[in-house]
């Protein structure tokens, strides 16, 4: 049943860029902690391919293969479909991330990939692979924060993300 009273997608989108976008302070965080999180998850990845390495792990191919197939297909899926962004649909909204390209906006494949190499640092130590898959949703709400995704982008992604982990 819908309620009148509840906000759209792009509404909720717009009220967290425009809260965001008005506060410098806003900005700073979420841009930091953007950059910060996607060098932290990024980097744990060949560390953890390393340790599986170490370990004779036999799963270490597959931590490999599986989230660059992944990537291929959600790459290939946003081609096809080229979802327009945020910023790009609402006059209002103020990417504060720089895109080179327009369109390709869903599913997110920043947070795909993060949640993705959560769930490869899972296998090596799941109270690491836990607190990176806390950094991948801190990170889907800086992206939609900064006006570059919708939630259902990086809601998308993130759900990717963690069924390729599945396949490990």
């Amino acid at each position: 049943m819908y309620n009148r009273d509840m906000l759209s997608e792009k509404e909720i989108c717009l009220r967290l860029n425009r809260k965001t976008a008005d506060s410098s302070q806003y900005t700073y965080a979420v841009m930091v902690t953007d950059r910060i999180l996607t060098l932290l998850i990024f980097a744990s990845f060949p560390i953890s391919l390393a340790v599986l390495f170490m370990r004779r792990d036999s799963s270490l191919l597959r931590c490999i293969l599986v989230p660059a197939l992944f990537l291929l297909l959600v790459s290939l899926f946003r081609e096809a479909f080229s979802r327009k962004r945020p910023f790009e649909t609402m006059a209002d909204v103020i990417p504060l991330i720089a895109k080179e390209r327009p369109g390709r906006s869903m599913p997110s494949r920043h947070v795909f990939s993060a949640a993705a190499v959560a769930m490869v640092v899972m296998k090596v130590n799941p109270a690491a692979g836990m607190l990176a898959l806390l950094f991948a949703a801190v990170l889907a709400v800086c992206r939609v924060c900064a006006g570059v995704h919708y939630i259902s982008d990086v809601l998308a992604g993130f759900a990717i993300g963690i069924i390729s982990g599945f396949l490990l």
